[in-house]
């Protein structure tokens, strides 16, 4: 996003805990701040991690991009390099994203020292998450 280049993240509106809820939102605010737009999808928990590079390539799979899902539980994930599926992979982003909220920079960097305290607190915890 800092290199000018269209960077979004869609998250579920509630995670499957309140900690990992907490946990994830307390680093939207520097990925907020370098320009990534964040969507969070309204309809239910969404727990897919794909992402797509230039129309050309499609990475998915079970892991997360962190410590523990690679060196601990042995996730993976694949890469597709194929125009078509790319395309088709973000339409059904785009798909999704109108049924997301978009949140609003200045709105969520004004949220409640409160809040923000709480997601600080679970961000401690985010490596056994």
């Amino acid at each position: 996003a800092l290199g000018n280049i269209d960077v979004r993240l869609m998250l579920p509106e509630k995670a499957d805990t309140i900690m990992v809820n907490k946990a994830s939102h307390s680093y939207l605010d520097d990925m907020i701040q370098a320009g990534v737009k964040v969507y969070m999808y309204q309809p239910g928990f969404l727990h897919s991690k794909v992402l797509i590079f230039d129309d050309q390539v499609t990475c998915f799979g079970s892991a997360n991009m962190d410590f523990r899902s690679f060196e601990h539980n042995f996730e993976n994930n694949a890469f597709v390099y194929q125009e078509a599926f790319a395309k088709k992979m973000k339409q059904i982003f785009l798909d999704d994203q109108k049924q997301c909220k978009h949140i609003i920079p200045s709105e969520w960097l004004q949220r409640p020292s409160w809040q923000k305290m709480k997601e600080s607190i679970m961000r401690l915890f985010s490596p056994l998450l």
